[in-house]
């Protein structure tokens, strides 16, 4: 913990205040902290550890700057880190948050190559739009290094804090709220040195745990989508447009027992009802059906929950009456709980 204050202490930004928030440690940390004589750090100590995103919330709640930096205790802030990120966000206002590239470092120091770490180059990505990092976190997940970020105080005040149920990935639930309202930027260079700690201790290293958990994580998130505006969507979803207006014409049978019922009900209900069988699809609908392509467990899991949700709705039966017929054949089509053991929960089997 004391090298990565003391790499924040000695950056050439210098109007800065360090709020450490101790998350229950038996191993001296608290101590190790106290002894740091400088009026710019402050301490909390928590009497038993509550979890990583709740000490973190603790931290933004304490600190008073307008920008906040993110710091874990085993990673160190590159020289100048926070001098160029809040330089650019002052000179660009409609940016919410600035990101950089993480050098990977050993428990010695030593820096890594990509081909060293489990993380790869994950993280050299390109900037995008909104909209494009909406599809990017939907269709792929992070790309973004949680611990390069440097972010305004007023987007946690909008989009709230991290959400200290989720252990794996708490920073892509934050990142798909955040795009949701705010530009974001990266920066293409190192800004931190990143730890990589040996025999897999890192939080996210490739354990059994991790990725069960994190599967779940995934899938908890993919609700985000459900809420976005149908525009949103379709800026983030291009392909959807077509699906969206997607028509199938009712059948011959169908066409006549609807005439039947207009003239027996002498009003144009039944003719209504015969269009709607040519309505557009909605947008979470079409999603969901993007999701089911996608294959992987919580995909498929999303795609079950938005169909139901738009087949939920009052006037469902009537706007959407082919839908019902595609869902149940849907859901007896793919195997997201790998309830057929010997099937891969990605694949259909019908």
């Amino acid at each position: 913990m004391r090298p990565a204050i003391e790499s924040a202490l000695e950056q050439s930004f210098h109007d800065l205040e360090v709020v450490v928030t101790d998350d229950g440690s038996t191993d001296g940390t608290a101590d190790a902290i106290r002894s740091i004589v400088d009026p710019r750090v402050s301490l909390e100590v928590f009497s038993t550890n509550r979890g990583a995103c709740l000490a973190k919330n603790a931290c933004i709640r304490r600190s008073k700057g307008e920008y906040i930096a993110n710091l874990n205790s085993d990673d160190l802030f590159l020289p100048g880190k926070l001098e160029r990120q809040v330089r650019f966000l002052d000179t660009h206002p409609e940016v919410g948050a600035v990101f950089g590239y993480p050098l990977f470092i050993d428990e010695t120091g030593r820096q890594l190559v990509d081909g060293e770490t489990f993380y790869g180059n994950i993280f050299k990505t390109e900037n995008r739009t909104r909209a494009q990092w909406l599809r990017h976190f939907f269709l792929r997940g992070n790309a973004l290094c949680h611990p390069t970020v440097l972010i305004r105080r007023r987007c946690y005040d909008d989009v709230g804090y991290y959400d200290p149920a989720l252990a794996q990935l708490p920073d892509l639930d934050m990142w798909v709220r955040l795009v949701k309202h705010f530009e974001i930027h990266l920066l293409q260079e190192p800004l931190i040195g990143f730890r990589v700690l040996r025999d897999n201790q890192n939080t996210s290293a490739p354990r059994p745990e991790v990725a069960v958990r994190l599967t779940w994580e995934w899938r908890k998130i993919l609700d985000h989508y459900m809420a976005l505006d149908e525009q949103v969507m379709i800026d983030a979803f291009p392909e959807l447009a077509a699906r969206i207006e997607r028509s199938e014409r009712p059948s011959w049978l169908a066409r006549f027992a609807y005439s039947l019922l207009e003239r027996y009900l002498q009003r144009e209900t039944a003719s209504s009802v015969a269009s709607t069988a040519r309505a557009r699809r909605p947008a979470l609908w079409c999603l969901a059906e993007l999701a089911l392509e996608v294959g992987r467990p919580q995909h498929v899991s999303f795609a079950f929950d938005a169909m139901y949700r738009v087949l939920a709705a009052r006037d469902a039966v009537t706007r959407y009456p082919d839908c019902y017929r595609e869902f149940i054949s849907y859901t007896g089509s793919y195997d997201p709980y790998g309830i057929l053991g010997n099937l891969p929960p990605t694949r259909r089997f019908v």
